[in-house]
């Protein structure tokens, strides 16, 4: 992933990566990391699976506040 696009996720989600390796390694799939020494997501699978849930809730929280 270039490193626009990782600023564009950043700025999209409002949180900024102090460490830029580790966000692409947990955007990187299993058969990509193989040729790319990147390290791949399966070590980070679940951490990122909370993450988006919780921006997903969020998301949902904001737009219908009245919903519970």
């Amino acid at each position: 992933m270039s490193a626009k696009k990782l600023a564009a996720l950043q700025e999209r989600i409002g949180y900024s990566f102090a460490d830029k390796n580790l966000l692409k390694r947990a955007l990187t799939h299993s058969s990509l990391a193989t040729t790319s020494k990147i390290g791949d997501l399966e070590r980070l699978e679940f951490l990122g699976d909370r993450v988006l849930g919780i921006l997903a809730a969020e998301a949902l929280w904001r737009k219908h506040p009245k919903m519970k």
